[in-house]
């Protein structure tokens, strides 16, 4: 059965509707007492279809559709003929574009003129092809006494110069790839140089938002820097990211250089303070304060040779900065309290294929002062596997490359060459007891097929 998309989709702008619009409460409109001074103000309004293709649509048109086997249904075995002979009551297989939702606003002068009208309508053509359509309008009206009457709009002129007609394809996205593993993003795949930074990217995984990235290039390393923990930096072709320390783990052997930061679920009353905040910041006065057992300080420790820890954390690592703690065949000093600053020298970088953070691997980090450097890969090239992708305005790391989220993917503009332009008239019967009413949409659009019919209301601002 031919069916449309769930979509936004809005009325056919040919159509005949009967609009209860109601104004504000007035004593003057009144059936008997209606003028064009009933109807004075500025409305929003809204029509969704109360029905939908299906409604007026049998599974196919019957045999008289086929042009050939298979074509346009699988039931067909040649021209006109075939088991297709279910038949259309609501004549829509006929219809051309139609539009199933509308809203927008329009001002009326209390005099017979109407100003200010803009219409956002989302019109579809039965096979998924779906635009949206934005005009202006401009009409007149009339109120009989007995509150019901005419209104005509006219929307503005369609030409490529006129800003009266935008028209979008709802099923199309600006032209940004997807993401894809281990590829060169600096210059390609979507722009040549000199248009740096050239390359966007629309991901369909873990993209909700279906947001636009585009990759900027990381930064260099400076000496004696505080940077956060996941920033990416360059060095010499190569991408680095800041890694803030792991947690201590048993029966691992630990490279020359790796940094942990001790801790352990359980607390104790810490019997080393003196004081709120002395000489731990989890002191809360003389022997009082909860802080981990095994590092109170929260210091952070580097291995100092090649080795294994222990099957248990050490009771205590020993808290003053530059002294060790044996763990097993692990010699663990003391660092000081946790930080994230760059050496005042550059340290020996480690290059080459880009590995994963490992305790045994000293390929995988190059120790720099209180940072942990993770070699990501070369710049400019994507990861192996897909990343999480941040939120507007947050990086997101890939490999050798960083992203930042520009926003969502803009709908792409088209010409409003298939869409209905004529002026329309509406018959509206108006209601003097609330700011809002119903909008009921009766008759057919003009030309072949029928078009859904409408329900909604309009709302004085």
């Amino acid at each position: 059965m031919k069916t449309i998309r769930l979509t936004w989709i809005a009325l056919s702008m040919a159509a005949l509707l009967v609009a209860a619009i109601a104004p504000a409460a007035s004593a003057a409109c009144v059936s008997g007492s209606g003028s064009a001074a009933c109807l004075k103000g500025t409305y929003t309004f809204r029509l969704d279809g109360a029905t939908g293709f299906d409604a007026n649509l049998a599974p196919f048109p019957g045999n008289a559709g086929c042009t050939g086997p298979g074509t346009p249904f699988v039931c067909c075995t040649g021209p006109t003929t075939g088991t297709c002979l279910s038949p259309d009551p609501g004549n829509v297989y006929l219809a051309g574009r139609q539009n199933v939702t509308q809203a927008g606003q329009f001002t009326v002068n209390g005099s017979g003129g109407v100003t200010g009208g803009e219409t956002f309508a989302t019109t579809d053509d039965q096979l998924g092809n779906t635009h949206l359509i934005d005009f202006d309008w401009a009409g007149t009206y009339a109120v009989n006494a007995d509150l019901t009457g005419t209104l005509t709009i006219t929307p503005g002129p369609v030409s490529s110069t006129a800003s009266s007609w935008k028209c979008y394809d709802m099923t199309s996205f600006s032209n940004q790839p997807d993401w894809a593993p281990n590829t060169y993003y600096y210059g390609a795949p979507n722009a040549a140089p000199p248009l740096w930074p050239p390359a966007q990217i629309r991901p369909s995984l873990s993209n909700a938002g279906n947001s636009v990235y585009q990759v900027v290039a990381p930064p260099t390393w400076t000496k004696s820097t505080t940077y956060r923990s996941s920033f990416e930096i360059q060095n010499n072709g190569y991408a680095y990211q800041s890694t803030a320390p792991s947690a201590w783990a048993p029966g691992t052997f630990y490279a020359a250089g790796y940094e942990i930061l001790p801790t352990n679920a359980s607390t104790a009353a810490n019997t080393y303070c003196t004081a709120i905040g002395t000489p731990y910041y989890c002191c809360t006065g003389s022997g009082t304060g909860y802080c981990s057992t095994v590092n109170p300080g929260h210091y952070v420790y580097s291995a100092s040779g090649l080795g294994v820890s222990g099957s248990t954390v050490p009771p205590l690592f020993d808290q003053t900065t530059g002294s060790t703690t044996l763990d097993n065949s692990v010699l663990w000093t003391n660092l000081g309290q946790i930080r994230l600053t760059s050496g005042s020298s550059a340290p020996s970088w480690k290059t080459g294929a880009a590995l994963a953070l490992a305790s045994n691997n000293p390929n995988s980090f190059t120790v720099d002062g209180g940072i942990m450097w993770v070699l990501e890969g070369p710049v400019g090239f994507s990861g192996g596997t897909e990343p999480t992708w941040s939120q507007v305005g947050q990086a997101t790391n890939d490999g050798g490359i960083t992203w930042v989220s520009v926003g969502t993917a803009p709908l792409t503009p088209i010409a409003c060459t298939a869409e209905p332009t004529e002026a329309e008239t509406y018959s509206i019967s108006l209601s003097a007891t609330h700011g809002a009413a119903e909008m009921v949409e009766t008759g057919n659009s003009t030309g072949p097929g029928a078009k859904i019919f409408m329900t909604g209301e309009a709302v004085k601002r």
